[in-house]
């Protein structure tokens, strides 16, 4: 014991419930920790996505659809697109693999070449082209959009 400060010695340690010894009160807290922050099962697969693009009943020959996560629902991840073919059709790939993730995505349909007479330049965006889905892990419908 250090004669100038008696005051800052080491006690020993002790647990604040007496039935537990330290050493195995840490492990328990860490083990608790652990179990809340490790992920539990399988990350989730993706999902085929596909359907079919019509702009005023007719179908969309080429041109562009992109999923979007959308932020506003709390999704997170990558985006998917297809190339519309010429009756209209899409299936949607994720970094050349096809589907996405489950989640909520905005969605925009871009014609090809330069837009068509009175097509609306919202569809451009995902904010503003009012096309949202949800794709789920159990599988979906086709999903079809027909543009007015």
């Amino acid at each position: 014991m250090s004669p100038l400060a008696p005051h800052l010695q080491n006690e020993p340690r002790q647990s604040t419930i007496p039935w537990i010894p330290v050493g195995v009160g840490t492990a328990v807290v860490t083990a608790a920790i652990a179990l809340l922050v490790w992920p539990s099962g399988e990350p989730p697969k993706p999902v085929a996505v596909a359907g079919r693009v019509t702009w005023r009943s007719n179908p969309v020959s080429g041109g562009t659809i992109v999923f979007a996560p959308d932020y506003r629902k709390g999704h997170t991840g990558e985006l998917g697109m297809a190339v519309i073919d010429y009756q209209g059709h899409y299936e949607i790939q994720t970094d050349g693999k096809p589907g996405l993730l489950p989640g909520w995505y905005a969605i925009t349909v871009a014609p090809p070449g330069p837009s068509p007479s009175g097509w609306p330049y919202k569809y451009h965006h995902p904010e503003s082209s009012g096309l949202v889905c949800e794709v789920k892990q159990d599988g979906n419908a086709a999903f079809d959009f027909n543009l007015e």
